[in-house]
């Protein structure tokens, strides 16, 4: 086997020193340039620019294979720790100033009663404007009445009763409200207004029945204007 194999390195030495160049390659240094003997099969790797003798074939191959397909999705990583908290951001510019809103109602609590000027007796009837005055002729601007509030010191009795009424230019409104029986002794309207204009008068009528008894009244209105 040994002395076979050299007598074929010998004759195929010869074979390439005594035998003239016959095939040339392209000289592409992107290909593998080789040579493939017709009778043996042995392939000679030679340079880009190198050339194939007589009986020698000359072949080429790329030196990058073609692309694989690509490979499956490997399994996903185990989640990395919480970062530290950053450091707080500086402040924001302050916004512009908001619209004007819109002013609120303008009230005012009229309040008035009795207070020993004249007592509502038994049958008898009284009128109250503003600022404790009896009978007193109080012009008021222009707005809303609402909210009756009425406080007897006593109560009228069995049977007996105290009615209160807004007068509003000596004429009677749907503001009323009425003390009865022995066991009240205040009332209120907040369900009732009525719409003044600028330079009306205002009064609170009590009328107290037949057997009732004689008490001092204090009261509450509430004036909204426009």
């Amino acid at each position: 086997m040994g002395r076979g194999v050299f007598a074929v390195t010998i004759m195929l030495s010869g074979s390439l020193m005594g035998v003239q160049q016959a095939q040339a390659h392209g000289g592409d240094p992107s290909l593998i340039h080789a040579c493939v003997h017709s009778l043996s099969g042995v392939i000679q790797i030679i340079a880009p620019s190198g050339t194939c003798r007589r009986g020698w074939t000359p072949t080429d191959w790329s030196i990058t294979g073609p692309q694989g397909p690509t490979g499956a999705t490997g399994p996903a990583g185990p989640t990395g720790a919480i970062g530290a908290t950053g450091a707080t951001g500086p402040a924001g510019p302050a916004g512009p100033d908001g619209p004007q809103g819109i002013p609120g109602p303008n009230t005012t609590i009229l309040t008035g009663g009795t207070l020993d000027n004249a007592a509502l007796t038994a049958g008898g009837t009284i009128t109250m404007s503003p600022g404790n005055g009896l009978g007193i002729d109080t012009p008021l601007p222009a707005g809303e009445l609402t909210n009756l509030r009425v406080q007897a010191d006593q109560q009228p009795g069995v049977g007996g009763s105290y009615t209160f009424t807004v007068l509003v230019n000596g004429a009677p409104t749907g503001i009323t409200c009425t003390i009865s029986g022995a066991a009240e002794d205040s009332c209120e309207d907040t369900i009732n207004s009525v719409t003044i204009v600028a330079g009306d008068r205002l009064w609170l009528q009590a009328v107290a029945s037949a057997g009732a008894t004689t008490t001092e009244v204090s009261w509450s209105l509430t004036h909204t204007a426009p």
